[in-house]
């Protein structure tokens, strides 16, 4: 798997990016606070750091513009569909 796809799939599972570290490359630190787990993802290839920071920048202008994240967590998607099958 690439760092872009790790770094989506992190997100679905509830991490967020809590520090971006750039020295020859790019090393994202993720938290989960639900879970309170750490991860990194860090990559050296100029095209992928590329694309994992556009990703990053996307959810940061979306969070400007709504004022929250809208990138809903498989644990939160799971509550929603608990939810609607006991009101059927």
């Amino acid at each position: 798997m690439d760092n872009l796809e790790e770094l989506k799939k992190k997100y679905h599972e509830g991490y967020r990016c809590i520090f971006k570290e750039q020295n020859d490359g790019l090393t994202v630190h993720l938290k989960n606070f639900e879970e309170e787990k750490l991860h990194c993802i860090s990559s050296h290839e100029n095209m992928e750091i590329g694309a994992m920071e556009n990703f990053l920048d996307d959810i940061e202008d979306h969070i400007k513009i709504k004022g929250h994240d809208s990138f809903c967590t498989q644990k939160e998607k799971d509550i929603i569909k608990e939810k609607e099958e006991q009101t059927k």
